[in-house]
């Protein structure tokens, strides 16, 4: 009875949309929200990327270690070497410098094997540092943008008092 509800296909007289609420500002903070949105999608590049990147070096064929002690076994170091090179898996890629140095001291390949892990572990942190970087900058830049936006409007509210 004290609550008239307007109907609900009617809009709002005075409503405004995100959009006009992110463009409302003036060119400093139009130039904020651009950064921001590129830094997000920057972002969200960045995860598919090493999302893909991950699930591509892990998949491991489920007989790879037995077909190796198989060519092992037979004396077909060879046809080992060979399947190593054709499973594109850190996995394939350690076992193969192993086998490289099959006639050299354990301690040898213990250290073969070892550099091998280093290498592909380096190569799945790089460009991780994009990750570190990139929500920080952009959570700056929000911030950033939104004190400019509060000192706009603290400024066009003074030139009314005036």
């Amino acid at each position: 009875m004290f609550l008239q509800a307007q109907p609900l296909n009617q809009a709002l007289p005075n409503s405004t949309t995100l959009w006009e609420v992110l463009w409302a500002g003036e060119t400093i903070t139009d130039v904020f929200v651009i950064m921001t949105l590129i830094f997000g999608a920057l972002m969200f590049y960045c995860f598919f990327e090493k999302y893909f990147f991950l699930k591509r070096i892990s998949g491991k064929s489920s007989n790879f270690l037995a077909n190796i002690a198989d060519c092992i076994h037979d004396n077909r170091i060879e046809s080992a070497q060979d399947l190593c090179i054709r499973t594109p898996t850190p996995e394939s890629r350690m076992v193969s410098e192993g086998l490289s140095r099959i006639e050299k001291s354990v301690a040898e390949i213990t250290t073969a094997v070892k550099n091998q892990k280093e290498l592909d572990v380096f190569q799945i942190k790089k460009n991780m540092f994009r990750f570190d970087t990139t929500p920080f900058v952009a959570i700056v830049l929000g911030l950033l943008g939104s004190g400019v936006s509060l000192v706009n409007i603290l400024l066009s509210g003074s030139q009314f008092l005036q």
